[in-house]
């Protein structure tokens, strides 16, 4: 198992860019804090700036997985990889492993963000990012061990869609709920309540379920790759 992961390690090539969107983040949160306390000691203006690059630090962490399968495309070390001495089902939990570490490190990105900057009710927006990422990233796994580890494009878009609709009709609903003046008062609707600040959580649930199950039939069956013993 820790060999696997050491390759993955080794796969994803773009650590730095990783290291930099998760410190971008906090640096931006600093810079406001000393904008608002030192220079500008009167103003209330929110430097959102901030918040939106921890999203995208958040968003960038859920993609590692897809990032290693586009690596191994990239750079033709699928072979190389995939031919590795280590048996199907550590393929199976090498990566399953690495979709809920790198799921939990964005969340935890997140949240962490979020508390610094006072907004704990910002925080349910990674739950609901989290949600959907892990079932289609387990969806995914699903079609890898499959399709003999072919990476497929059509996944990216189709997720890149997902996120961008979640973040449209769910995000910016719960942030313009609470930081600007709409009276939307989305919160006092039982559906709308329902569907911003209670589905999350039923999503996080139905993900890690998925993934439960996937697992249970890839270590079940014969994967894709059929060189593995």
């Amino acid at each position: 198992m820790s060999i696997r992961l050491l390759l993955d390690w080794i796969v994803i090539k773009e650590k730095a860019l990783y290291l930099l969107l998760i410190l971008a983040p906090f640096t931006l949160l600093i810079v406001n804090w000393l904008v608002n306390t030192l220079i500008k000691p009167d103003t209330t203006e929110k430097f959102t700036v901030a918040l939106l690059f921890a999203y995208i630090s958040m968003f960038s962490m859920f993609t590692l997985y897809s990032q290693k399968q586009l690596n191994l495309k990239k750079f033709k070390l699928e072979q190389w990889y995939y031919t590795f001495p280590v048996t199907s089902k550590m393929h199976v939990y090498s990566d399953v492993i690495l979709i809920l570490v790198s799921h939990m490190i964005g969340f935890i990105i997140w949240g962490i963000f979020n508390l610094l900057d006072h907004h704990t009710e910002y925080i349910i927006i990674g739950l609901m990012t989290a949600g959907i990422s892990l079932m289609l990233n387990f969806y995914y796994i699903y079609s890898v061990h499959r399709l003999n580890g072919n990476f497929n494009m059509v996944f990216i878009i189709a997720y890149f869609l997902c996120m961008l609709f979640i973040m449209c009709f769910h995000s910016m609903l719960i942030i313009n709920d609470y930081n600007y003046n709409l009276n939307l008062n989305l919160n006092e609707s039982k559906a709308w309540n329902f569907y911003l600040y209670q589905l999350p959580y039923i999503m996080v649930v139905m993900g890690l379920c998925i993934g439960f199950i996937v697992t249970l039939v890839l270590t079940k069956r014969k994967t894709g790759f059929q060189h593995l013993k």
